[in-house]
This record gives structure tokens, C-alpha cells and sequence, in this order.
């Protein structure tokens, strides 16, 4: 699978699974341009997609934060979207 860097923060961007507003905040557009070149360079070496967000989540913020009940939905909503492009 091959993702873009641009498509990966455009979505991390509108499902913030951090909860940091910048999907209600134009100024914080590049809230997860770390995260997602990483995403997409881990994707381009070959991990799975969700290995590479739960990797690069997990060293960007807290081992395990996305397994949080608040962020799980988001996360699976998150994959189908990415995953369908």
C-alpha cells in the first residue's frame, strides 16, 4: 500500500484522535505533520497501516493511547477512510 504524507495529515487532521482542536482550527493545520510522514514512510517500508499509526502514536505521545475507549471508534473510522484511497 502507498499513502502520501498530505493524505495521511489531511485525515489525522479531521478525526484529531489526540483531541488537540485542530480540526476546528486553521492555524493548527500541520498539528500531525510529524506523525504522518512517519505513518507514510513506515507504510512505503511495508508495515501495515494501523502497525504504522499505533507505532508512531504510541513514540509521539503514550504506549497505548489509542487503545483509549475515547479514541478506538476514531481510530477504526480513521483506517476505513485511509484505507479506501
Amino acid at each position: 500500500m502507498e499513502i502520501g504524507k498530505n493524505e495521511v495529515l489531511v485525515t489525522l487532521q479531521r478525526f484529531d484522535l489526540m483531541s488537540t482542536g485542530c480540526n476546528v482550527n486553521r492555524l493548527m493545520n500541520q498539528e500531525y505533520a510529524d506523525e504522518a510522514q512517519r505513518i507514510a514512510r513506515l507504510v512505503s517500508d511495508g508495515r501495515p497501516l494501523r502497525e504504522a499509526i499505533t507505532i508512531t502514536f504510541d513514540d509521539h505521545f503514550w504506549a497505548g493511547c489509542l487503545e483509549e475507549p475515547t479514541r478506538v471508534k476514531d481510530l477504526e473510522r480513521l483506517l476505513r477512510d485511509l484505507e479506501r484511497n
